[in-house]
């Protein structure tokens, strides 16, 4: 976590890396990791929060000690942080192929793309001086639709599930709000009518 603190808002945080943790197990990728860990009891993994949503993995909260000068106090820093996960979500970037397929990248990093994220729009609560720096989101999801007039529900169930039940955000245990941009291209293959002026 300092590593990736140290990297990508240096200016917030200038302590460096201050301690690795030894693994036992090396493994090729983090979805092998995750699929080994439901054989393995008692083992304990540090890997991307969406990772673990998607692969049922349980999640643990950390207690975090913060302050100078003897004023220290104790917090408890929750994986499924929805503030640090919309900022994480304005990272990714959109392409639409012409045969209507949309492939979203991971938003690793977690610094927001201006042309995608508005801050003031987002809602988001920032304590003060806290960089706009948001924990790397990694939840690619792919939705099939069967687009059958004689039988209207997959196509139903699809707009209800982007549009309106979560306004463009796919869940698992956690929430990810999508940027207004991203939302509103995924209307076109879905054929989700935009209401215009009159």
């Amino acid at each position: 976590m300092t590593t990736w603190l140290s990297e990508e808002a240096p200016q917030a945080w200038s302590e460096g890396t201050l301690e690795r943790l030894p693994g036992n197990i090396n493994f090729g990728s983090s979805f092998e990791m995750t699929e080994e860990l439901a054989f393995m009891e008692g083992a304990v993994a540090i890997l991307p929060v969406f990772e673990a949503f998607n692969a049922f993995v349980p999640t643990a909260a950390l207690p975090v000690t913060y302050g100078d000068d003897g004023a220290e106090e104790e917090l408890i820093a929750f994986p499924d942080d929805p503030q640090l996960a919309k900022i994480g979500s304005g990272a990714m970037t959109l392409s639409v192929e012409d045969q209507g397929n949309i492939a979203a990248t991971p938003a690793v990093g977690g610094i927001p793309d201006d042309e995608i994220f508005d801050l003031a729009a987002s809602k988001i609560i920032l304590q003060e001086d806290q960089p706009v720096v948001g924990w790397p989101v990694l939840g690619t999801g792919h939705l099939l639709v069967c687009d059958d007039p004689a039988d209207p529900l997959p196509l139903s169930v699809a707009q209800y599930a982007l549009r309106l039940a979560g306004q463009g955000a796919l869940e698992t245990y956690g929430l990810t709000p999508l940027p207004e941009p991203v939302r509103i291209k995924t209307f076109e293959p879905l054929k989700v009518t935009v209401a215009g002026e009159n």
